[in-house]
Parts: structure tokens; sequence; C-alpha cells
């Protein structure tokens, strides 16, 4: 059991497996500076006592398997006020931080991704930007990259092929007024520059989640698009940036989502959204079936930041 934590809740989800490590899902409305701990395989949920530093939601996260956990900006309590703080989570002992480093700007609404071992991303935001920090894991600076993304989108979702390459999807943007897309730029991290896939959502959609079973592929689920809240669920192949719809999304058609976590190889996690659910949707990577844990958050909330110490990419 983490230091600083409290377990709150033990059950099982059928066919689970991976080998260790834990997911945690940070911050979010109304329930700021909760950072709840799912173990795996086991999927037991504990509450840490270490709750984020600084109250935020809609930020972007970033995992470093093996080290720390990192959330990027986000919105202050209140919902009107971006900030420009890194937190992080350390592995070794839950215990949270504030980095000195910090963005070159102030943004919520925006999405993170990692190439774990290497560096974190924060995608996008509001006020509508089309700029991507770099958080690099082995000293902790900051900076922006070169690459920018095509349409200035906020409300968006990332999803990361860790060694390979980021992929970010959707959001709003302002053309003659606001629009949704259902655009994917794909970033391979070798390079950090920036191409639009011929693949792309099903519609355009903002407020989803997005993670990612790194290797094979990216989920990202629920939202809205112009026709209503949405439970469906797109997966990105890796090996042919291609797109399909699955056949079931999540348990129930649901916005205000933020970011997901996963254990790859093994299943991947939706938690939260709506109006402040406490839900989590467990998504089975081996046959994309789709299971609701009878354990959810520890309280209901939404815009929640999903980060994971996924033992396969440590």
């Amino acid at each position: 059991m983490p230091l600083g934590a409290v377990k709150v809740g033990l059950f099982a989800a059928a066919g689970a497996g991976g080998g260790g490590g834990a997911g945690y899902f940070c911050g979010g409305y109304t329930n700021f500076t909760t950072i709840d701990r799912f173990e795996f395989p086991d999927e037991t949920r504990s509450t840490l006592s270490s709750g984020l530093p600084t109250a935020v939601s809609t930020g972007g996260g970033a995992g470093n398997a093996g080290v720390a956990g990192y959330i990027l900006g986000g919105v202050l309590t209140g919902g009107t006020t971006g900030t420009n703080l890194v937190q992080k989570l350390d592995y070794a002992d839950d215990s949270t931080s504030t980095v000195s480093a910090t963005l070159a700007g102030s943004r919520f609404n925006s999405s993170g991704m990692a190439d774990s071992g290497t560096a974190g991303y924060q995608c996008g935001g509001y006020t509508p930007r089309d700029d991507i920090y770099k958080l690099l894991f082995s000293t902790e600076a900051t900076s922006t990259l070169s690459a920018s993304l095509s349409l200035s989108p906020y409300q968006l979702s990332a999803a990361a092929d860790s060694g390979t390459a980021g992929y970010i999807a959707g959001g709003a943007y302002y053309s003659g007024g606001w629009q949704k897309t259902d655009q994917i730029e794909k970033m391979p991290f070798a390079s950090e520059t920036l191409s639009t896939l011929s693949a792309t959502l099903a519609t355009g959609t903002i407020h989803f989640s997005g993670m990612a079973n790194s290797g094979t592929a990216a989920y990202f689920s629920g939202g809205q698009d112009s026709g209503g809240i949405l439970s469906r669920t797109d997966k990105l192949t890796f090996s042919t940036d291609s797109r399909a719809t699955l056949g079931t999304g999540l348990s129930t058609a649901r916005a205000a989502l933020s970011q997901g976590m996963a254990d790859s190889g093994t299943a991947g996690y939706t938690g939260g959204g709506g109006a402040s659910v406490a839900t989590v949707d467990r998504r089975a990577f081996a046959d994309d079936s789709l299971t609701t844990l009878s354990t959810g958050l520890s309280a209901g909330r939404r815009w929640t930041v999903g980060i994971a110490n996924e033992s396969a990419l440590a």
C-alpha cells in the first residue's frame, strides 16, 4: 500500500492482468486536489492523503513510468483562470510537489501525452493555442516546440504510442465562429514534427477522453459533437494510423471528460465526467470489451486528469 494512501475499496475486474504499477485520476471539478489511485492489476482503489499542491482541473497529464507523473497546467478553482504550474506525483511514495520550472504560458482545456523515459507534452488549450509545451523528464526543464498545431484547438484529447509518436485529436477552434474538429495530428517523438492524418474521428468532438495501449492503439471516448453527448469510442490503430468506431462505447453517454489512463497490454480506464459522476469504465485491450468497475472514484467529479505508472513502459 503506498505511503500516504487511505484504503477505501476492494474489487477485482474480470480478466484483470498486467504486472504492477498503478493509475491515478487527479484533480477535477469539484474535488480539485483529490488523487485516486487504482492499483494494477487488482484495481483496488485508495485516495492519497497527499493531494495536488494546487487545485486544478482540465490539465494535461504525462507519466514517466517507474519515476513520476506530471499534471501540466489546468484551470484553477472557480473555472476561469489557467495556470502555468507543473505538479509532480512521485511514484516511489505517492508524494506530491510543484516543479520549479513552469510552462511558457497559462492554459486549460488542454491535453497531455508522454514518451515515457524521455518527455511529456501539453497540447493546445484555452485561450485557443497552437503550441505544444515539452517537459524533459531528466531535468524537469520546460520548453516550447517549434512545431505548432494547425487549428489552435482546445477541449481536445491526446494519446501516445510511447517511443514512437503522439496523437492529438479533436477539439474546438475558431474560424468565423466556433467549430468542432474531427482532425487527428501525429507527432513522431524523434522529430517532434506534426502531420495531419487522413484518418479522422467519427465526428468533430470536444470534451472527450483519450488513452492508449502503447504499441497497439489509442482510444478516444465520450465527449460532445454537434448532435449531442456521446458514449462512442473511436480506436486508432498505430500500425496503420487507421480509425474504427467500436461497437461498445462507454457505459453511459457523457462529456466533461479530460484524460483517461492505461495499463498498457491490459486495460484502459475512463473516469468521471458528465454531471460529476464517480463512474470508472474499463476497456480490456485483449478484446476491446467494456466493463464498469464496482468501485469508482472516491467522489463524483468531472474534467479529471489521468496518469499511470505502467510497468510495461518502465
